[in-house]
C-alpha cells in the first residue's frame, strides 16, 4: 500500500510525503503504487473531480503500471491505451492469492526504465517479445473470465521468462535474478508436480510472485520458506484501487 499526502497553500504549492509498506526500488512496482496515490492526490489537493480513467491517464505519466492501479479488482491496460480499464471487480474471483516472495530487500542495479531501455535499443529478441505480448495478454484475460488459474499461470509464466530473456540478451545483459529466485522458481515447479496451484511470474527485479489460490497458499508458503528460509512473505488479494484517507494530525 502506498500513500502521498499533499498539503496545499494559498500559492498551491505541494509539499508531498509519500511511504510505502514494502521495498521500494526492489522489483515489486512500488512506482505503480506510487504514482498512482499521487495523482490521486493532487487532484484532491486543487478540487478536481476526477474519473477514474481521467486519473488513470494522469498516472500513466508516472508510470505505466500505475494506470492499473488506480481501480480495484483485475485490471487491462492495452498497447497504446492512454488509460486502463477494469475488466473485472475484485469479487469476480476472491480466491486468487499472490504470494510474493521478497528475497533481496536493496534496491536493484538496473532502473526498470533503463533496463527496458536498453533491451529495446539493443537486445535482437525485443520486437519477438514485444509481438507475443499481445498474445499472451489476451490469453491471460481470456483465462481470468474463466477463473482458470492454471491458464492464468501459464501465460503469466511465459511472459515473465521470455522478458528476462530479452533483458538477458541486451548489451551488457541484465540479470535481476539472484540464487533465491532460482530456488524459489524451482520450488514452484516442485509444487505444480504434486498437484498444488503455484505459478511463478517476476517483474524486473529478484522478487518472485507466485499465483496460486486461498486453498493452497499455505502449502506454497511452506515449502517456499523451506527452500528460501530467509525470504520474507507478502500476500495481495483482488483490492480496491485507489482510495482517500482523511489526514491525521501529526
Amino acid at each position: 500500500m502506498q500513500n502521498s499526502r499533499v498539503q496545499r497553500n494559498a500559492a498551491l504549492r505541494f509539499e508531498v510525503t509519500s511511504s510505502n509498506n514494502f521495498p521500494t526500488a526492489a522489483g515489486i512496482a512500488s512506482s505503480s503504487s506510487g504514482f498512482a496515490a499521487l495523482a490521486g492526490a493532487c487532484a484532491a489537493a486543487v478540487g478536481l473531480s476526477s474519473t477514474e480513467d481521467e486519473l488513470s491517464a494522469l498516472a500513466r505519466v508516472g508510470s505505466g503500471s500505475a494506470a492499473r492501479s488506480v481501480f480495484g479488482g483485475f485490471v487491462g491496460l492495452s498497447a497504446g491505451a492512454m488509460h486502463a480499464r477494469q475488466l473485472y471487480p475484485p469479487q469476480h474471483w476472491p480466491q486468487l492469492r499472490v504470494l510474493i516472495v521478497v528475497v533481496r530487500r536493496e534496491q536493484k542495479p538496473w532502473t526498470s526504465r533503463d533496463a527496458m531501455e536498453s533491451s529495446r535499443n539493443s537486445s535482437p529478441f525485443y520486437p519477438a517479445w514485444v509481438d507475443s505480448s499481445e498474445r499472451e495478454y489476451e490469453q491471460g484475460v481470456a483465462a481470468l473470465e474463466r477463473r482458470d488459474i492454471n491458464a492464468l499461470g501459464e501465460a503469466a509464466r511465459r511472459s515473465y521468462l521470455r522478458m528476462f530473456g530479452t533483458m538477458l540478451s541486451a548489451d551488457p545483459p541484465i540479470l535481476y535474478w539472484t540464487p533465491e529466485s532460482v530456488e524459489v522458481i524451482r520450488a514452484a515447479a516442485e509444487l505444480r508436480s504434486r498437484g498444488i496451484a503455484a505459478w511463478e511470474t517476476m517483474d524486473a527485479g529478484p522478487q518472485v510472485k507466485i499465483i496460486t489460490l486461498s486453498s493452497d497458499l499455505e502449502a506454497v508458503r511452506k515449502l517456499v520458506a523451506q527452500a528460501v528460509p530467509a525470504a520474507e512473505f507478502l500476500v495481495a488479494v483482488p483490492g480496491s484501487g485507489l482510495r482517500y484517507e482523511p489526514e491525521t494530525a501529526s
